[in-house]
């Protein structure tokens, strides 16, 4: 379960010496992201952007281990606002090649791509001898987000997937008529799209 949705307009503008065309940010979508458990707890950060660039339409999607509102792995050594288990499994479902961007066009799966990954460390809490608590951060550097991209959009509503060894995980919903724009997100989608499905490249 997704909850906490935000969704408005939004204009991405920056100051540049270059003549730079950035993407302009047609609108944007926050949920916090709840464990598939009896008793649902929020482990990660979703954010989505729409964006034209280009003369193209495309989704943006960020899942992040930190974030507000993020519970921590159970103990003493976890802190709100970040999930070392989160970006363990961030860290394990890359290196493995096992996590994938999809819209759905049809019969088929149009795959996305992974335009950005950041590492490093997460807060954490120490306990010494004394069993004075102190703030410290993890030793390993960890996946603290990763951002995919769809395939350009068409003017009309279209599905994208989060795909984890092959299972949708999450999905987001673009409404896209060309004078408004919409984002949904949502936890799983239907109709998730079957795995025996031909992915376009």
């Amino acid at each position: 379960m997704l909850r906490n949705f935000v969704c408005w307009p939004f204009l991405l503008l920056a100051a540049t010496s270059q003549p730079l065309r950035l993407p302009i940010v047609l609108v944007e979508a926050k949920a916090l992201y709840d464990e598939d458990a009896l008793v649902p707890r929020p482990i990660a950060a979703v954010t989505a952007h729409l964006v034209a660039d280009g003369g193209h339409i495309r989704l943006r999607v960020t899942v992040s281990a930190v974030g507000l509102g993020i519970e921590p792995v159970p103990g003493f050594a976890g802190t709100p606002d970040a999930n070392r288990r989160t970006a363990e499994e961030l860290d394990r479902l890359l290196a493995a090649g096992a996590m994938q961007w999809v819209t759905r066009r049809g019969a088929e799966n149009e795959a996305g791509q992974l335009v950005a990954v950041e590492r490093g460390e997460l807060p954490a809490r120490h306990i010494d001898a004394a069993g004075n608590v102190s703030a410290t951060t993890t030793e390993a550097s960890l996946v603290r987000r990763v951002t995919f991209e769809s395939a350009p959009l068409p003017a009309s509503t279209s599905c994208g997937y989060l795909l984890s060894e092959g299972v949708p995980r999450l999905c987001v919903q673009v409404d896209n008529t060309g004078d408004t724009y919409g984002l949904t997100i949502e936890s799983m989608g239907e109709p998730a799209p079957p795995g025996h499905l031909k992915v376009r490249r």
